[in-house]
């Protein structure tokens, strides 16, 4: 069980430093699970917290009547009642204050006991093991296995209510800080505290056999290291240091989870109702008193038989339930919002959870184990089921949205229906670029197969009209120049149609190139030569400046000759059309692993937020107020080639009227190809490129 409360411990620290609310459990619960999840886990702490002081103002009472025999003893239940429920209306630094000087005492009164008991040699370890066993038993498991779980029960109340520190998170003047350190001191206080009481305490006096059956083991374990019977009042002290410290801060911890709860709506709104100069919830405070005096009662009343055992089984039985859901919470919001701010982590995690609900299940199984206890189970349970008819008829239709725990949990459920809305439309938006993209691509296929037979025909038609030339004996020159310009034109136009058929198919990521060992520094030579007419016709200077030594690029040739010729033909448009003295200057490099092809223009340049749009499909920058030619695409499938080729294309330009810059980067062949080819291969034939590599 000290595991349990460690993994519960844990959980709880997490949580309430990122949801700081007087609720505790139950806002956890409500955050991860819903109204019906806090209001069950609500309820259930309710119940643990009100009827837990009810059984230790019994035990109070009952000691104090030893001490004033004809005082009744609902009178010292009503004074410890009006007592610890005054200063708690008095203010809350108050209470924590007392609940603080009772707790000092009462581990003062423990280490007492655990030095006198040491120092003294009444403490004997054989006596550990003195219960006689059962048949077929063990002095370490006198009633064997099913023996240590009926009594998992009566474990947790060592630790019972370490739980309810969360409660006080609205008072905390740094929950970041104080909260972690609130928790996780008191768990290891309880955790040493709960070893040396029931180690000690079973090694004195008769062992484990008598403290077993003592209904005052702590005073009896006293008496056996003091000679002489201890005072009476001195005795009635000692107990009543623990039964106090344990009743006055849970009388707190009943206070707040009624006041949250009907804050939120949960319960009646008017029990939430706070002082006007104290700010604490005097209403809350006075029922839970009045519903833990009416269960002191019943225990009174009925003592003869096993009501008080009874009722103690109901408060783990309601403790547990809550911890199985705080774990479970745990769990669902970590996944859920893995994004909330939490200034402490559980170093357990997940996993601890997990564990700690296992053995919280464990436990709660253990609470029926004994027969002559389920009917307060039983009860437990029919409370559980009136409140829920309760919240499910009344309550649950006028839940308050500005409590603290409801405006967490709502907001949370408000951001996770924009989201699922905004995933829903994404999805809509999606599907209908898809359908887009495919009609378009079907229409791009279409255009292309007619303009590919256009093509075709034109030049068939050239061929037939230069042989007809032939045929009657035309100027041969003139015949040859119109030949060159219109196959030129044409070649133009059969370019465009297969960047347009490769551009669709690298959308489609289905463009699949052959990379081969290709002599860069002769395949740029040629492109410019290729261009350099056009170039002269249009009074622009290109000139070309080659690096020595300059490597292999490995590359499809076809399609890098192709993204130089795009380059060097925007260079020419947006040189020429603005000014006289053009000039496009190529470059050949390399660097370590790369080779650098730049063409650098004094053209028309570019401006800043045009170079952000440059490279997406479809647009192109107008060389002048009606120019209108050109489909953009040509930039869009350069960067797509090298991409695919490992490679880059970086655009930068100073600015309107100052030239623009394009720098192409290839990467050199691998050594393993570089080492296994005679030379270079630069040839254009598909066959050819298949051979060295395929790339898509």
């Amino acid at each position: 069980m000290a595991i349990m409360y460690i993994c519960i411990v844990y959980c709880i620290t997490e949580l309430s430093t990122a949801m700081p609310h007087a609720g505790g459990f139950y806002s956890f619960a409500r955050t991860a699970f819903g109204p019906w999840g806090g209001f069950i886990i609500g309820v259930t702490d309710t119940i643990e917290y009100v009827l837990t002081p009810a059984v230790i103002v019994v035990g109070i009472g009952t000691y104090l009547q030893t001490l004033f025999p004809d005082i009744p003893v609902s009178f010292w239940w009503i004074t410890a009642y009006t007592f610890s429920i005054t200063l708690n209306i008095l203010g809350t630094l108050l209470t924590l204050r007392v609940g603080l000087v009772l707790t000092l005492l009462a581990i003062g009164v423990l280490v007492l006991f655990y030095v006198g008991t040491l120092v003294t040699g009444a403490f004997q370890w054989d006596l550990l093991f003195n219960i006689p066993p059962d048949p077929g038993q063990t002095a370490a498991l006198p009633y064997g296995w099913y023996g240590m779980f009926l009594a998992i029960p009566y474990a947790i109340w060592f630790f019972l209510a370490i739980e309810q520190v969360p409660l006080a998170a609205e008072e905390a003047s740094n929950v970041r800080r104080d909260m972690p350190n609130a928790l996780l001191t008191g768990m290891i206080t309880l955790i040493i505290l709960a070893i040396a009481t029931l180690i000690i305490n079973s090694g004195v006096g008769g062992g484990a056999a008598a403290i077993g059956a003592s209904a005052s083991p702590l005073i009896d374990g006293f008496r056996m290291f003091i000679d002489g019977d201890i005072p009476t009042v001195a005795v009635t002290v000692i107990l009543l240091s623990g039964l106090t410290a344990s009743f006055h801060t849970i009388v707190y911890a009943y206070g707040r989870v009624l006041f949250s709860m009907s804050r939120a709506g949960y319960y009646p709104r008017w029990i939430s109702v706070t002082g006007s100069r104290t700010g604490t919830p005097h209403v809350a405070l006075i029922v839970g008193g009045l519903l833990g005096l009416i269960a002191a009662w019943l225990i009174d009343t009925f003592e003869t038989g096993s009501l008080g055992a009874i009722l103690l089984n109901m408060a783990v039985f309601g403790a547990v339930i809550s911890y199985i859901g705080v774990m479970a919470s745990y769990i669902k919001i970590k996944r859920d919002r893995p994004q909330m701010k939490r200034p402490y982590r559980s170093p357990l995690g997940i996993h601890g959870a997990v564990v700690g609900i296992i053995l919280a299940a464990l436990a709660l199984v253990a609470t029926l184990a004994v027969p002559d206890y389920r009917p307060g189970i039983i009860g437990l349970i029919i409370i559980l089921g009136l409140a829920l008819l309760y919240f499910a008829a009344y309550s649950s239709q006028h839940l308050v949205a500005q409590a603290p725990e409801e405006q967490n949990a709502l907001s949370l459920e408000q951001r996770v229906a924009a989201l699922q809305t905004a995933l829903d439309h994404e999805q809509i938006a999606r599907s209908q670029a898809e359908q887009i993209l495919h009609a378009r691509a079907d229409a791009v296929r279409a255009v292309l197969h007619d303009l590919n037979h256009t093509v075709q025909a034109v030049q068939a038609a050239l061929d037939v009209w230069v042989m007809e030339l032939q045929a009657a004996e035309a100027d041969a020159t003139m015949t040859t120049s119109g030949h060159t310009r219109l196959q030129a034109a044409l070649n133009q136009q059969k370019n465009l149609l297969e960047e347009m058929r490769d551009a669709a198919l690298l959308e489609g990521n289905a463009l699949m190139l052959h990379p081969v060992p290709t002599n860069i520094t002769e395949l740029v030579q040629h492109v410019v030569e290729q261009m350099r007419p056009r170039y002269e016709i249009a009074e622009c200077a290109l000139n070309l400046r080659v690096s020595e030594g300059v490597p292999l690029a490995w590359c499809d040739p076809h399609r890098i000759r192709r993204v130089v010729f795009n380059v060097l033909d925007n260079a020419l448009r947006y040189t020429s059309s603005c000014r006289d003295d053009g000039l496009v200057e190529v470059t050949l490099t390399y660097e370590t692993q790369r080779v650098l092809c730049q063409v650098r223009d004094n053209g028309r340049g570019i401006a800043p937020d045009d170079l952000q749009r440059l490279g997406q499909k479809f647009t192109r920058l107008a060389r002048g107020e009606h120019d209108t030619e050109g489909m953009g695409l040509g930039l869009n499938f350069c960067i797509g080639i090298l991409r695919l080729s490992n490679g880059s294309l970086d655009l930068t330009s100073p600015g309107l009227g100052h030239g623009t810059t394009v720098l192409i980067r290839l990467p050199i062949p691998p050594i393993a190809v570089t080492m296994g080819s005679a030379k270079a291969n630069d040839s254009d034939s598909p066959g050819a490129d298949r051979q060295e590599g395929t790339v898509r």
